[in-house]
C-alpha cells in the first residue's frame, strides 16, 4: 500500500514539473510572440528631423500627451519621476536629431520639480538611451506585459475591481496611450471608478510627504539652461501643468502649489523677459473624472480633450519660432 501512494506521489511530482515547464515555456512563448520595444524606445527612434513638437516630462506626459492629436510631427520623451535635470540631460543628448524642432513643451510641476528620478526611479531612463545598463526588473517587465496582452481581449480590465486594480499595477507606466504616432498599446479609455479614486486619493497624501523640496533649486537652474539651449537652436520652450482629477482638486495642498509658483517665480528672475510661458490647466473644470485613469493621468479621452487645448495655442509658437 506504501507502495503504490510513494509511486503516486512520484508521479504527481512527476505531471506537476512537467505542467510547470509548460506553463514556463508558454509564458516564454507569448513573451516573444507578443513583445514589443519598450514606449520610451519607441519614442526615441522616432525622433528625426520631421520632429517638430517634443515634449518631456512625467508620467503625466506618458498618458496626456497623444502625438496623434496634435497638427505637426510630435514625440514625448518621459518617465515616472523625470526630473528637470534629467531633461536637460536627454534634451542634450538628442538634440542633434531635432533639427526641425519648433516648440519644447516641458512639464513644471511636482514631479518634475520635487522629486530626482534616480532616486525615485532608477531604472526609469534605460529605454529613453540613458543608461546603458538594462533594468534588473526586465524579466518581470516582459511577464507582466505578456500576461496584459493574453487576457486584455478576454477582460478589457474591467470586469471587477481586481482586474482594474491588476491592470493599474502591472501596465500604468509600460503601456501609455501613445508617445509616438501609431502606437496605441492602451485599453484605458473609461473613467477612474469610484472605489478606486477612493484609494488613490489616499496614497496621493503619502506621496505628498516623500518629495523633496530641495531638488528644486536644482531643477530650476536645469530648466534655466535648457531654455537657453532650446532658444539658441530657435526652438521655443512652453512650460504646462497637467489637469488634476477632481477628487485630487480638493485635497492638493495649497503650499505645493505655492511652490510650483515660486520656481517659476525664480525662474524668471534668472531669464527676465526670457522666461517661457506657464500654462497651468491643474484647475480646468473642463476635466471630469471620467477624463482620467487615476487621480495623476489622464486617459485616452482626456489626452485628447487637452490637445485640443493645447493645440490652437502652440500654433503661434509654431510659427514663432525660426
Amino acid at each position: 500500500m506504501r507502495s503504490s501512494t510513494s509511486n503516486f506521489n512520484r508521479r504527481a511530482a512527476l505531471v506537476g514539473s512537467v505542467l510547470a515547464l509548460v506553463l514556463v515555456a508558454c509564458i516564454w512563448l507569448l513573451d516573444a510572440v507578443y513583445h514589443k520595444k519598450e514606449f520610451q524606445g519607441l519614442a526615441v527612434d522616432a525622433l528625426s528631423p520631421a520632429t517638430k513638437l517634443l515634449a518631456i516630462g512625467s508620467s503625466r506626459v506618458i498618458f496626456g500627451f497623444d502625438p496623434r492629436a496634435y497638427e505637426v510631427p510630435a514625440v514625448g520623451l518621459c518617465a515616472n519621476y523625470l526630473d528637470l535635470v534629467r531633461a536637460r540631460e536627454l534634451y542634450e543628448m538628442h538634440a542633434p536629431k531635432l533639427t526641425g524642432l519648433k516648440v519644447l513643451l516641458l512639464e513644471f510641476d511636482d514631479a518634475t520639480l520635487m522629486y530626482d528620478t534616480i532616486e525615485r526611479n532608477p531604472h526609469g531612463l534605460y529605454d529613453l538611451g540613458y543608461s546603458t545598463v538594462p533594468p534588473p526588473a526586465e524579466v518581470v517587465t516582459h511577464f507582466d506585459r505578456a500576461m496584459h496582452r493574453l487576457l486584455a481581449p478576454v477582460f478589457n480590465w474591467r470586469l471587477t475591481p481586481a482586474f482594474f486594480w491588476l491592470e493599474q499595477q502591472t501596465t500604468n507606466g509600460l503601456e501609455p496611450v501613445a508617445l509616438v504616432p501609431g502606437h496605441i498599446p492602451s485599453r484605458v479609455t473609461l473613467g477612474m471608478p469610484e472605489f478606486y479614486a477612493e484609494g488613490e486619493v489616499s496614497s496621493t497624501r503619502d506621496d505628498f510627504a516623500a518629495a523633496k523640496p530641495e531638488t528644486l533649486p536644482r531643477n530650476v537652474a536645469a530648466v534655466a539652461e535648457l531654455v537657453t539651449a532650446a532658444r539658441a537652436k530657435g526652438v521655443e520652450p512652453v512650460l504646462v501643468r497637467f489637469p488634476h482629477e477632481p477628487h485630487l482638486r480638493k485635497i492638493y495642498p495649497a503650499a505645493w502649489n505655492e511652490l510650483v509658483a515660486g520656481a517659476y517665480r525664480s525662474l524668471g528672475e534668472r531669464l527676465g523677459a526670457a522666461t517661457p510661458p506657464l500654462w497651468d490647466y491643474t484647475a480646468e473644470e473642463r476635466f471630469a473624472t471620467d477624463d482620467f485613469r487615476d487621480p495623476h493621468h489622464l486617459n485616452q479621452k482626456g489626452a485628447e480633450l487637452l490637445a485640443s487645448l493645447l493645440a490652437p495655442r502652440l500654433r503661434s509658437w509654431y510659427n514663432r519660432s525660426k
